[in-house]
Protein backbone atom coordinates (compact mmCIF):
# COMPACT_ATOMS: atom_id res chain seq x y z
CA UNK A 1 0.00 0.00 0.00
CA UNK A 2 1.75 2.82 -0.79
CA UNK A 3 2.52 5.81 1.77
CA UNK A 4 1.25 8.65 0.26
CA UNK A 5 1.53 12.21 2.37
CA UNK A 6 0.61 15.73 1.30
CA UNK A 7 3.46 18.42 1.39
CA UNK A 8 3.37 21.88 1.28
CA UNK A 9 6.66 23.52 -0.44
CA UNK A 10 8.42 25.48 1.99
CA UNK A 11 9.33 28.21 -0.43
CA UNK A 12 5.62 28.61 -2.27
CA UNK A 13 3.20 27.32 -0.17
CA UNK A 14 2.02 25.04 -3.14
CA UNK A 15 0.57 21.98 -1.91
CA UNK A 16 0.60 18.65 -3.65
CA UNK A 17 0.36 14.46 -2.39
CA UNK A 18 3.80 12.57 -2.57
CA UNK A 19 4.55 8.44 -2.44
CA UNK A 20 7.09 8.64 -0.14
CA UNK A 21 7.68 4.56 -1.45
CA UNK A 22 8.39 5.87 -4.50
CA UNK A 23 10.83 9.01 -3.70
CA UNK A 24 14.00 9.35 -2.90
CA UNK A 25 15.43 11.67 -0.10
CA UNK A 26 14.66 14.79 -2.98
CA UNK A 27 12.04 16.06 -4.50
CA UNK A 28 10.89 18.65 -6.10
CA UNK A 29 8.35 21.21 -6.17
CA UNK A 30 5.53 21.49 -8.58
CA UNK A 31 5.15 25.14 -8.51
CA UNK A 32 8.13 26.98 -8.41
CA UNK A 33 11.13 24.20 -8.62
CA UNK A 34 12.82 23.93 -5.80
CA UNK A 35 14.55 21.26 -4.33
CA UNK A 36 13.14 19.70 -1.06
CA UNK A 37 14.42 17.23 0.73
CA UNK A 38 12.49 14.66 2.89
CA UNK A 39 13.40 13.09 5.91
CA UNK A 40 11.35 10.39 7.83
CA UNK A 41 7.90 11.57 5.40
CA UNK A 42 8.67 15.43 6.64
CA UNK A 43 8.86 18.06 4.34
CA UNK A 44 12.72 19.84 4.79
CA UNK A 45 13.49 22.74 2.57
CA UNK A 46 17.35 22.94 1.13
CA UNK A 47 19.06 24.68 3.49
CA UNK A 48 22.44 23.92 1.45
CA UNK A 49 22.16 25.43 -1.60
CA UNK A 50 23.26 29.19 -2.00
CA UNK A 51 20.06 30.23 -3.58
CA UNK A 52 18.27 28.56 -0.80
CA UNK A 53 20.11 30.92 1.73
CA UNK A 54 19.10 33.79 -0.34
CA UNK A 55 15.31 32.69 -1.03
CA UNK A 56 15.08 32.29 3.02
CA UNK A 57 17.15 35.28 3.69
CA UNK A 58 14.45 37.72 1.54
CA UNK A 59 11.50 35.67 2.92
CA UNK A 60 12.76 36.40 6.93
CA UNK A 61 13.26 40.00 5.30
CA UNK A 62 9.93 40.72 4.28
CA UNK A 63 8.11 39.50 7.14
CA UNK A 64 10.23 41.25 9.10
CA UNK A 65 9.23 44.74 7.12
CA UNK A 66 5.98 43.74 6.66
CA UNK A 67 4.77 43.41 10.45
CA UNK A 68 6.73 46.47 11.30
CA UNK A 69 4.38 47.96 8.53
CA UNK A 70 1.48 46.41 10.14
CA UNK A 71 2.31 47.66 13.40
CA UNK A 72 3.47 51.21 12.29
CA UNK A 73 -0.12 51.37 10.49
CA UNK A 74 -1.89 50.72 13.68
CA UNK A 75 -0.17 53.45 15.78
CA UNK A 76 -1.29 55.90 12.71
CA UNK A 77 -4.58 54.60 13.66
CA UNK A 78 -4.09 54.41 16.98
CA UNK A 79 -3.15 58.42 17.08
CA UNK A 80 -5.96 59.64 14.70
CA UNK A 81 -7.92 58.34 17.29
CA UNK A 82 -7.04 59.98 19.90
CA UNK A 83 -6.23 63.01 18.03
CA UNK A 84 -10.16 62.68 16.99
CA UNK A 85 -11.28 62.24 21.23
CA UNK A 86 -8.93 65.12 22.61
CA UNK A 87 -10.59 68.34 21.09
CA UNK A 88 -14.62 67.38 22.29
CA UNK A 89 -12.43 66.83 26.39
CA UNK A 90 -9.50 69.52 26.42
CA UNK A 91 -9.90 73.55 26.39
CA UNK A 92 -10.58 74.61 22.96
CA UNK A 93 -6.89 76.18 22.50
CA UNK A 94 -5.18 73.13 22.39
CA UNK A 95 -8.48 70.99 21.03
CA UNK A 96 -7.64 73.07 17.81
CA UNK A 97 -4.09 71.63 18.00
CA UNK A 98 -5.24 68.48 17.94
CA UNK A 99 -8.24 68.64 15.43
CA UNK A 100 -5.98 70.11 12.91
CA UNK A 101 -3.46 66.85 13.63
CA UNK A 102 -6.54 63.85 13.69
CA UNK A 103 -7.76 65.90 10.07
CA UNK A 104 -4.05 66.21 8.85
CA UNK A 105 -3.42 62.05 9.68
CA UNK A 106 -7.06 61.38 8.34
CA UNK A 107 -6.06 62.61 5.13
CA UNK A 108 -2.51 61.91 4.73
CA UNK A 109 -2.32 58.40 7.05
CA UNK A 110 -3.65 56.38 4.53
CA UNK A 111 -1.51 57.24 1.43
CA UNK A 112 1.72 56.85 3.96
CA UNK A 113 0.44 53.22 4.82
CA UNK A 114 0.07 52.44 1.17
CA UNK A 115 3.35 54.12 0.29
CA UNK A 116 5.24 52.31 2.25
CA UNK A 117 3.61 48.85 2.01
CA UNK A 118 6.09 46.36 1.25
CA UNK A 119 6.93 44.68 -1.49
CA UNK A 120 7.41 41.07 -1.84
CA UNK A 121 7.19 40.01 -5.21
CA UNK A 122 10.94 40.19 -5.81
CA UNK A 123 11.54 37.27 -4.15
CA UNK A 124 12.54 34.66 -6.23
CA UNK A 125 9.73 31.63 -6.57
CA UNK A 126 7.77 33.18 -3.85
CA UNK A 127 3.55 33.91 -4.91
CA UNK A 128 3.47 37.12 -2.88
CA UNK A 129 1.56 39.71 -5.01
CA UNK A 130 2.77 43.06 -6.01
CA UNK A 131 1.66 45.71 -3.47
CA UNK A 132 -1.56 47.48 -5.06
CA UNK A 133 -0.89 50.63 -3.34
CA UNK A 134 -4.29 52.35 -4.69
CA UNK A 135 -6.29 49.50 -3.47
CA UNK A 136 -4.41 50.11 -0.34
CA UNK A 137 -5.13 53.68 -0.19
CA UNK A 138 -8.90 52.89 -0.63
CA UNK A 139 -8.92 50.19 2.45
CA UNK A 140 -7.34 52.67 4.74
CA UNK A 141 -9.68 55.63 4.05
CA UNK A 142 -12.52 53.43 5.13
CA UNK A 143 -10.99 51.92 7.98
CA UNK A 144 -10.23 55.49 8.82
CA UNK A 145 -13.35 56.86 8.51
CA UNK A 146 -15.15 53.97 10.38
CA UNK A 147 -12.57 54.49 13.25
CA UNK A 148 -12.68 58.65 12.70
CA UNK A 149 -16.98 58.01 13.43
CA UNK A 150 -16.65 56.00 16.06
CA UNK A 151 -13.82 58.12 17.67
CA UNK A 152 -16.44 61.26 17.13
CA UNK A 153 -18.97 59.39 19.01
CA UNK A 154 -16.66 58.81 21.59
CA UNK A 155 -16.06 62.31 22.19
CA UNK A 156 -19.26 63.29 21.45
CA UNK A 157 -20.20 61.11 24.55
CA UNK A 158 -17.37 61.84 26.58
CA UNK A 159 -18.28 65.63 26.03
CA UNK A 160 -22.00 64.95 27.68
CA UNK A 161 -20.64 62.82 30.24
CA UNK A 162 -17.71 65.80 31.49
CA UNK A 163 -19.69 68.86 30.90
CA UNK A 164 -21.88 70.89 34.03
CA UNK A 165 -25.46 69.70 33.78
Amino acid sequence: MPNIITAKCPYCSYEFELDTEQLSNVCYCQSCGNKINIENDKIVPDTDSEEAKEIAKLNDEYKKSHKKWKNTSYVIILITIICSIIPFTLYKGISAFFMFIGIALVIFGPVAIALTEPDGSKIPNAKIRKPKRVLTAIKAYFLFAAFELIAIMLGLLLMMMLSPA
